[in-house]
């Protein structure tokens, strides 16, 4: 197994510290394969081709903008729409993005990769978009199971979706 030095601020080191001790990992070395294990697993969505619809929420300390203004500018052909707003000594953005799977990898890794960013986070709006399924997880070729029980008298029905 391989040895890696890191460097976190204080802050965080104080609050692994307290998870460790909270959730009963052996040690930092522990904690940190178990982060690495989930980020791997919560960022597989990323890794699918293609056209990507998302939003991405940024958090970072107020008076550091710089930074994100300049990814936000350089990633304008995926950037659709951004929200800025306030929580306690917080900075937070909202981005819709949309574009190929490239571009909108890169906008999200940019603003991982920027030190005074505290937190990134990324919903997929199309991870649902499977070409196997439709848009309720069936197969695409498979017919929903039938609807148990009766429409109520007077709801009008379509397939086996209430119209209510």
């Amino acid at each position: 197994m391989a040895v890696v030095s890191i460097s976190i601020p204080d802050a965080l080191l104080r609050k692994a510290d307290a998870l460790i001790d909270k959730r009963g990992f052996s040690g930092r070395s522990e904690l940190l394969r178990a982060c690495v294990r989930d980020y791997l697993v919560a960022t597989a969505a990323e890794e699918r081709g293609g056209a990507r619809s998302a939003s991405v929420t940024l958090v970072y300390p107020h008076g550091e903008e710089k930074p994100f203004a300049r990814i936000r500018h350089e990633y304008t052909d995926v950037v659709r729409s951004m929200m800025h707003g306030h929580a306690r000594k917080a900075c937070i953005e909202i981005f819709v993005v949309e574009g190929p799977a490239e571009r909108v990898r890169g906008f999200v890794d940019a603003l991982r990769g920027t030190r005074s960013a505290l937190q990134v986070g990324v919903v997929y709006a199309d991870a649902w978009d499977d070409e196997d399924l439709d848009a309720h997880g069936h197969e695409a070729d498979e017919e929903p199971a039938p609807r148990r029980g009766r429409a109520p008298t007077g709801a009008r029905t379509r397939g086996s979706h209430r119209l209510a």
